[in-house]
This record gives structure tokens, C-alpha cells and sequence, in this order.
């Protein structure tokens, strides 16, 4: 293994993140709100490619960032994260099924 410098990156930065939807056993669904009760707009099968940034969501009466995170009453968290397909579609998607790409 060789070591060198750290690479240094300069502005402009890219301010958007890269996914692949991964792990669903079917398709991942995007939905309009950061809640498993939200409707779905589409279902993002295994391999789709999707894209983060920064940014505020209306979510309710007021405006999120990118990622929310939702606690049930059974105490279990869910983390969501607001996307863009290919396609140019955009709703929120649980991150546990996304892998870096």
C-alpha cells in the first residue's frame, strides 16, 4: 500500500450525493413526505440511482433540510432523506436501502 499526501479539493464543491437503491427485495417506495403513511409516488427498484443535495422541504407548516429523522411509537427511528431520480422525480426515501454509489 503506498501513502502520500491527503488530496486537497477546492471550490467549487459538488454540493450533491450519489445512491443506489439497495437490500429492498422488490423496490424502494418515494414518497411525498418523510412518513411511512405518505403517499407513494413511484417504487425505485434495486440498482436505481439517486441524487441528495442540500436544500429545504415543506414538510407540514414548516420547512426541513434533506434529512429527517422519525421515531415511532415503538420507539424505532427511521431515517429519510429527500431525492431526485433519473427520471427527475423528487420525494423522500428511507435511507437504510441506499448505498453510497
Amino acid at each position: 500500500m503506498a501513502y502520500g499526501p491527503p488530496e486537497i479539493e477546492f471550490p467549487p464543491f459538488d454540493d450533491e450525493f450519489v445512491f443506489r437503491v439497495a437490500r429492498t427485495g422488490s423496490c424502494l417506495y418515494l414518497r411525498e413526505n418523510p412518513d411511512a403513511q405518505a403517499a407513494v409516488l413511484d417504487c425505485l427498484p434495486d440498482g436505481s440511482r439517486v441524487v441528495s443535495g442540500p436544500g429545504l422541504h415543506q414538510f407540514g407548516d414548516r420547512e426541513i433540510g434533506p434529512i429527517w429523522m422519525a421515531v415511532a411509537e415503538d420507539y424505532s427511528v427511521t431515517s429519510w432523506i429527500h431525492v431526485r431520480t433519473a427520471s427527475g422525480a423528487e420525494g423522500w426515501v428511507a435511507f437504510g436501502y441506499l448505498d453510497q454509489d
